[in-house]
Order: C-alpha cells, then sequence, then structure tokens
C-alpha cells in the first residue's frame, strides 16, 4: 500500500523512504544530521539511492545514545557554512552514479577522510 500510495519503493538493500516528513531526526540541532538531511532530501529529489549513514552508536554510562561518523563530520565540516541551496547546487553539479556512499560524495567534493593514524610511543621506566 505504502508504495502504491509513492511513501516508499523498494531498493536492492531495503527499502527507500521517499516521504521526507516521516524520516527520522536522530540529534537535532547538529550539524552532520542537518547536512546528511539535505543530502538525502537531493537524493530523494534527483532519483538517487541516498546514502547509508552507518554511524557508530554508543551508549554513554548515563544511559543516553551517541552517534558519530567521521566521514560525515568531514563533509559537514566543509559544508557547514554554505546554505541549504548552495549545497543542493553543488550536489547536482557533481554527482553523476545514481547510487552513492559517503566516501563517493566525500570524493566527489574533494574532501580528504582524515584517518587516525596509529603512533607508536616508547615508554622508560625509570627507577
Amino acid at each position: 500500500m505504502a508504495v502504491n500510495a509513492g511513501q516508499i519503493k523498494y531498493i536492492t538493500n531495503g527499502l527507500l523512504i521517499l516521504n521526507k516528513s516521516i524520516i527520522p531526526d536522530f540529534k537535532k540541532d547538529d550539524t552532520d544530521t542537518r547536512i546528511y538531511h539535505i543530502i538525502y532530501d537531493w537524493c530523494i529529489d534527483n532519483g538517487v539511492v541516498p546514502p547509508d549513514r552507518n554511524d557508530e552508536i554508543k551508549i554513554m554510562e548515563d544511559g543516553s545514545i551517541r552517534r558519530k561518523n567521521s566521514l560525515l563530520l568531514e563533509i559537514a565540516g566543509k559544508l557547514d557554512y554554505m546554505k541549504d541551496e548552495e549545497i543542493r547546487s553543488l550536489l547536482t553539479n557533481r554527482i553523476t552514479s545514481e547510487e552513492i556512499t559517503l566516501e563517493y560524495i566525500a570524493k566527489v567534493l574533494n574532501i580528504n577522510n582524515k584517518k587516525k593514524e596509529e603512533i607508536e610511543y616508547s615508554i622508560i621506566m625509570l627507577d
């Protein structure tokens, strides 16, 4: 029924929510959620399957839930100063694929994902 009403559609790995008003906001007023929703909405409007968010979800000692996605944070860091329409225009000019990932978006926007470097430390114990 929802498929016939245009609310959802089947895609390769599940269902795609087409009705933008039922997409949950996991955290309000944060930059990465704002940027992700702009990307998601742009994808829906342009017939592109939106990228998975793939956040690392951590339950804190106080019971609160923290979501983290370092690549989305890098993308948000570059796009945060831009207005929504400027970001949509940038996506229109750069995205050429019908199925995208956050990695693809970072690549076409020339964003380098800063990997955590492993640093070796020598420990010297003195008596």
